[in-house]
């Protein structure tokens, strides 16, 4: 069940995101896959983590659905997507996460929306969305207008690191 839930979801973020480009004219699953990277990384290499392969795939599968909602589809579409998993609790799980901890609403300051990941799938996805995003901040600075938004993004998500970090440890615990 769990590679068919990864699977389910790198075809749901791949359909989602074929058409989308990143600020430095990339694609977006190039990100998508990184996050799914990073996660891979810090569970199987860094060992932060110690997970069933079940909790290990629906971290995965966050991951790869993080910017689906906020970016491409409603939560409903994502629901009728995650059915072809088959498993509901597995399915709930991660659309849980992924709606109601993942995605960014204008009704909340970035702060506020990271406060709400409590989840360790969700924590974990965040935690290697924000590395990516820290790192790619400092790529293809070619201008002013490259060091000002390199700038920006490096306050905002170095503003939350910390908190995702402790979050992160009181898991550890």
């Amino acid at each position: 069940m769990s590679n068919k839930a990864i699977a389910v979801c790198v075809r749901i973020a791949v359909e989602a995101h074929q058409h989308q480009f990143r600020w430095d004219g990339t694609p977006y699953m190039n990100h998508i896959i990184s996050v799914w990277n990073n996660v891979t990384k810090l569970i199987l290499k860094d060992k932060m983590f110690v997970l069933s392969d079940r909790n290990f795939a629906i971290v995965q599968c966050c991951a790869l659905l993080h910017d689906v909602v906020e970016d491409c589809m409603s939560a409903d579409d994502l629901r009728e997507k995650l059915e072809e998993i088959g498993d509901t609790e597995i399915e709930y799980l991660i659309f849980d996460t992924v709606v109601n901890e993942l995605t960014h609403t204008k009704e909340s300051t970035y702060a506020e929306y990271v406060g709400r990941i409590s989840s360790l799938q969700g924590l974990i996805s965040k935690y290697c969305d924000v590395q990516h995003n820290m790192g790619c901040s400092m790529q293809n600075i070619a201008d002013n207008h490259d060091i000002e938004r390199a700038a920006k993004q490096i306050k905002k998500y170095g503003s939350i690191l910390p908190s995702l970090t402790a979050k992160l440890n009181h898991f550890k615990d």
